[in-house]
């Protein structure tokens, strides 16, 4: 008996359990978004005053499809609330930020284990703004997204002079994009933000005016037979004119330096000093003075550009940033590893920051961490403050919500010309079944990922114990039960 052939008797067009993850799931994404995990008003909160709340769960709880859903819910809420907008930073691809963070050491440290326990707080807040200020940088340049789609116009005329100025100082520092150079870039944003940049080159001006000036001199002086033979008058010209250039060589030889301790602190980015120097040298000196430039491995410049980027987001229509954190165990630095995922991810838990005036985070994380935090000191407790989290020990599930989870599934992908009531799951088996079995079983097998691969396994088993000329359309008690025991074992 063809597989298809089962669905298809049930009323169902598609297989509703093909897929694993919700990254690449359609069947959730287009049919199950409102499906949720009982505890989601506690998880996602309310979009006008969003809160920060950590979640432990296990492979398969669900994680990243509470991303997805609350990324959704979030564009939902901000298609309504043009003025008080969420402005989202998933923060789940941490693969870039390594790659940069490891060229900054020597071979020695490059090791995992050594190069997990040097990163810290700032090189998340470092790590956070690169993709905040890269994705508002996008949006003022109207850069298209990989799906073709650009993002709504931002008034940019709302923006005055120092915010301007801020939003300049965070592109110069932040902004990666394949889309174009880091200097390139940077230029279209100033001229699309009518910021003029002569007073940058004062000193450069002044010394071509200098140059030019002694030259006419040196020529009249060279008529007048003046300096004609005197070799020591001729080294004093050179001399003078080398004074003339001395307050710009001196600010490009200081900016060079803050380009190299830059690029020396700004660990997870990955770019040349000479484009930064540039944007430096078209910076006016007046616009550098006093300014928070994270030169020096310290989280207080971090602070300082992180509220920055938050008045900036504020004045373009965003109330809140919501920062969505996921994927903790993919980096291929980790690939799961427990202790190497707590090196990476403990500066991060740091009340400070997870507190932020309207900033908050959203911290999908495995159940592994869990144990760690339990077994961490006071120390830990005092600068995390769990307690104040909305904190989420474990993503469990009961085998009633995975049975409405499950039913869920099976109606996004019913026939709706064919099935006017779409099937529920306790359909599928024959009459010995109960209700009270089939959810404990479910329960049993804890996660949603792992109920839909049992429920795949056990469709395919149940096809190919039958023929096309004799049909079997429900599955006995026995064979569940048994192809169960299976599962379980594995």
């Amino acid at each position: 008996m063809k597989l298809s052939d089962f669905l298809k008797h049930h009323g169902i067009i598609s297989n509703p359990f093909a897929e694993e993850d919700a990254q690449s799931d359609i069947v959730f994404q287009n049919g199950c978004l409102e499906t949720r995990h009982p505890a989601w008003d506690k998880i996602f909160g309310d979009p006008a005053l969003p809160s920060t709340s950590i979640v432990f769960g296990e492979k398969g709880s669900g994680k990243t499809a509470l991303k997805i859903q609350m990324n959704r819910q979030i564009d939902k809420y901000n298609q309504d609330n043009s003025g008080k907008r969420d402005f989202v930073i998933q923060y789940d691809d941490f693969n870039p930020f390594l790659d940069a963070f490891q060229e900054r050491f020597s071979k020695f440290w490059r090791k995992p284990a050594k190069l997990l326990k040097a990163w810290k707080l700032w090189d998340h807040i470092d790590a956070i703004l690169t993709l905040g200020v890269t994705k508002l940088t996008d949006q003022a340049l109207q850069v298209r997204d990989a799906n073709g789609n650009v993002a709504p116009e931002l008034d940019l005329k709302s923006l005055d002079d120092n915010q301007k100025r801020d939003f300049l100082l965070l592109a110069a520092l932040y902004d990666q994009s394949p889309s174009g150079g880091q200097y390139s870039r940077w230029t279209k944003l100033r001229k699309k933000l009518g910021v003029y940049n002569l007073a940058a080159w004062k000193w450069f001006s002044i010394a071509i005016a200098w140059l030019l000036l002694f030259c006419l001199i040196a020529i009249g002086l060279w008529h007048l037979e003046w300096i004609k033979g005197s070799h020591l008058l001729s080294v004093y010209f050179w001399i003078v004119l080398f004074i003339g250039f001395v307050p710009w060589i001196w600010r490009f030889v200081t900016l060079h330096w803050e380009a190299r301790k830059l690029w020396k602190n700004l660990r997870v980015r990955n770019f040349d000093k000479a484009p930064m120097r540039q944007i430096l040298l078209d910076t006016p000196t007046s616009q550098l003075t006093g300014q928070p430039l994270p030169t020096r491995a310290q989280s207080d410049d971090r602070y300082a550009l992180l509220e920055k980027f938050s008045n900036l987001t504020k004045v373009l229509g965003y109330k809140s940033i919501v920062v969505l954190v996921d994927r903790v165990d993919e980096p291929y630095m980790i690939t799961g590893s427990a202790p190497l995922m707590r090196d990476f991810i403990w500066p991060l838990l740091d009340n400070k920051l997870l507190k932020y005036p309207d900033v908050a985070f959203k911290l999908l994380l495995p159940a592994e961490l869990y144990d760690f935090a339990k077994k961490e000191g006071s120390e830990f407790n005092e600068r995390s403050r769990l307690d104040k989290q909305n904190l989420i020990p474990s993503l469990t599930w009961t085998g009633h919500s995975l049975y409405d989870l499950v039913n869920a599934r099976l109606a996004a992908c019913t026939d709706k010309t064919m099935v006017d009531v779409p099937e529920t799951l306790d359909k599928w088996f024959d009459d010995n079944m109960t209700f009270d079995h089939l959810t404990s079983s479910l329960e049993r097998i804890r996660t949603p990922r792992r109920v839909f691969k049992f429920l795949y396994e056990l469709m395919c088993e149940h096809a190919q114990s039958f023929t096309d000329q004799n049909p079997q359309w429900r599955i006995a008690t026995s064979e569940f039960d048994g192809t169960l025991k299976h599962f379980l074992k594995e």
